[in-house]
Order: C-alpha cells, then sequence, then structure tokens
C-alpha cells in the first residue's frame, strides 16, 4: 500500500503515496494522537506549512541548515516540523506570567531533504522526504521548564504504552543534541531489532525565545524575562506505523 514507484514517477525518490487500509490507518493515527494530547491540556493549532527565513533563524535552523530544507523561490521556507512556526507564532510577545504556560498540540506535513538510504526491507519509508508528524510545544518560565520538559516525556511515552508499542527514553549527549537545545530526551520505538527514533523532546532554555523575543512581565512587575521554549514530536507518523505494522502481524 505504500506505493513509491508512483510516488518518484510524480515527484521523485523518496516520496511515496499512501493508500487503502493504511492512508486511513494513519489518519485515525493523527487523530488519535491529538485527541491525546488535547485531554492532556495542550491546545489545538493548524499552523502554516511554509516560514520566513526570519523564523528559520528564530528556530536555531538558519542559516546554518539552509541546504537541509526546500525553499521556494520568493524566501519561504517548506517547514520540517510544527516547532517552527510556532516558534514564530508569539514572536515579540510579552505574556502576563499567569498565562503561562501555554502548550500547543499541531499537526502538519514536514518536508526535509533526507540523505542516504535507510531501511531496506520497507524501501527507506523510515526516512524520507515529506511525512506527517503532531508535535508538542511548550512556553513556559524558566523556573517550570524542567517540569514541563518531563510532562512532555511523560505524555508520549504514555500515548505509545496506549499503542502497545515496545518503547526506550534515551538522554542526549551535548554532541548530538540541536544547537540550541540545553536537554534532549529521544523516544525510540523497536522495529525489527532496530530502535528508531519517533520522538525527539528538547528543552531550549531561552536560545530560541531570545531571538523571537518571546518574553513575560513577572507578577512583581519586574523587568520581563524571556521564556523557555520546549518541543518535541507527539509523535512522526512513517517509523510508528512501520512498529504497529510489526504489532499486527504478530497478532495475526
Amino acid at each position: 500500500m505504500i506505493d513509491f514507484e508512483r510516488g518518484a514517477k510524480t515527484t521523485g525518490s523518496k516520496f511515496y503515496f499512501l493508500t487503502g487500509d493504511e492512508a486511513v490507518m494513519e489518519w485515525n493515527l493523527i487523530n488519535y494522537m491529538i485527541r491525546f494530547h488535547r485531554h492532556k491540556g495542550y491546545q489545538f493549532v493548524l499552523p502554516p506549512f511554509l516560514v520566513n527565513k526570519k523564523v528559520g533563524e528564530m528556530a536555531g535552523i538558519l542559516p546554518r541548515f539552509e541546504g537541509d530544507y526546500y525553499q521556494t523561490k520568493d524566501g519561504l521556507m517548506l517547514i520540517p516540523t510544527a516547532e517552527t512556526p510556532l516558534v514564530g507564532m508569539h514572536a515579540n510577545e510579552i505574556f502576563k506570567e499567569e498565562e503561562l504556560p501555554r502548550r500547543y498540540v499541531a499537526y502538519s506535513p514536514c518536508f526535509r531533504k533526507e540523505a542516504g538510504a535507510y531501511g531496506a526491507k520497507d524501501k527507506g519509508y523510515r526516512r524520507v522526504h515529506q511525512f506527517n508528524k503532531v508535535e508538542l510545544f511548550t512556553i513556559c518560565t524558566p523556573d517550570s521548564s524542567e517540569f514541563y520538559h518531563n510532562q512532555m516525556v511523560d505524555d508520549v511515552c504514555e500515548l505509545l504504552k496506549n499503542l502497545n508499542v515496545e518503547h526506550r527514553k534515551v538522554v542526549l549527549d551535548e554532541k548530538d543534541r540541536s544547537p540550541v537545545s540545553n536537554q534532549t530526551i529521544d523516544i525510540e520505538v523497536l522495529v525489527g531489532k532496530e530502535w528508531l527514533e519517533v520522538s525527539s523532546i528538547s528543552n531550549t532554555g531561552d536560545n530560541q525565545s531570545r531571538v523571537a523575543q518571546v518574553r513575560y512581565k513577572p507578577k512583581d512587575g519586574k523587568k520581563n524575562v524571556k521564556c523557555h521554549l520546549l518541543n518535541g514530536s507527539g509523535v512522526a507518523l512513517p517509523r510508528l506505523m512501520l512498529a504497529l505494522a510489526e504489532r499486527i502481524n504478530e497478532w495475526k
């Protein structure tokens, strides 16, 4: 049901058509994840799927990783994740402290110039140029960011437990993290004998908000403080679909 041949004919390599029961299953999973995270207190957002370069700089992906993403001739960039527009959503805004945290769950397709050939058994489905993802994003005060970071990890793990998918948490070393991340915890699912990342949950501290100027006014009325921004997949679909396909085959 994963038609890479027609995807390549229509667009190019690492694009595909998803049809039949698998297409319905993926769409149902997206809806389930949105409902799950809304129940946890996240507000649902459908963001723009293109952003300007200024927002790419706020998110920390431009100019350093400019060659990794698709850009239009008029200077817009197809988003690699909903995190990118969510960073820009409240740029140059000042919250009242009592208005925080802001917790969002967003759906978007994601566009990336992934390199290399991965997963001969699944024809590279684990690493493609376009895929669906549900994203979690939190804006909070510095003293609460560790708590909400752990909460986001717990929420994703609970989601995967509900889906009966074997998973584990991996704390990334500094050299393996995004340059804007202060701490990152990857959540991986087991596919065959391999562990594949389906969510990378990061506390970026004020590294993004410093550029985006996302701030809040403390209750004591003193100087405005930069918010902490947190992001993570809740979750990406292709690798989750591979893990679920294995479970379905086991049940059969």
